[in-house]
């Protein structure tokens, strides 16, 4: 994504700089090329044929000045779509980053959610294995204490036995 932020930010940048050069050009160009219909620059101006020329020559310079204004009007165009295609490009790659920062934000939240939730857990286990060790001393006492009273009985079975005798 930033890759693609940053060529389309340098593709812009490239962009308005042509623009902006191109126009200086046409404004130093265009006062340069100003057409007088009226003049005769052969200096002849009782020969219709050469005025004729003449009219029809500044003619097919106004055609041609023309055409070429088209021509950079339409590339100018171009270039501001481009440009403009390239601002929504850009426009869309702010709105996907705050789209994953949000994401992010959801998934942190959900994390530290987990990581609470798991310390309670833990918590409760402690508990669970501090009774489940209790219960094990207990066991093996009460263990003790049964095989303690059986030994006893047997004792004296055998006692009592030994004495019958």
């Amino acid at each position: 994504m930033l890759l693609v932020f940053r060529f389309n930010l340098d593709c812009y940048s490239r962009k308005t700089y042509q623009l902006k050069s191109r126009k200086e050009n046409f404004n130093r160009i265009m006062p340069d090329l100003e057409i007088d219909m009226h003049s005769n620059p052969f200096g002849d101006q009782n020969d219709p044929d050469k005025n004729f020329d003449q009219i029809s020559l500044t003619s097919e310079d106004q055609l041609q000045l023309t055409s070429q204004n088209v021509e950079f009007l339409e590339k100018r165009d171009k270039e501001i779509r481009e440009v403009l295609k390239s601002i929504e490009d850009v426009n869309e790659i702010f709105r996907d980053i705050a789209a994953l920062i949000s994401n992010q934000g959801t998934i942190l939240d959900q994390i530290e959610y987990n990581i609470e939730n798991t310390a309670v857990q833990i918590e409760q286990g402690n508990k669970h294995l501090t009774k489940a060790v209790e219960h094990k001393q207990r066991g093996l006492r009460f263990k003790l204490i049964l095989i303690g009273v059986v030994v006893l009985v047997l004792l004296f079975i055998i006692f009592v036995g030994i004495l019958s005798r």
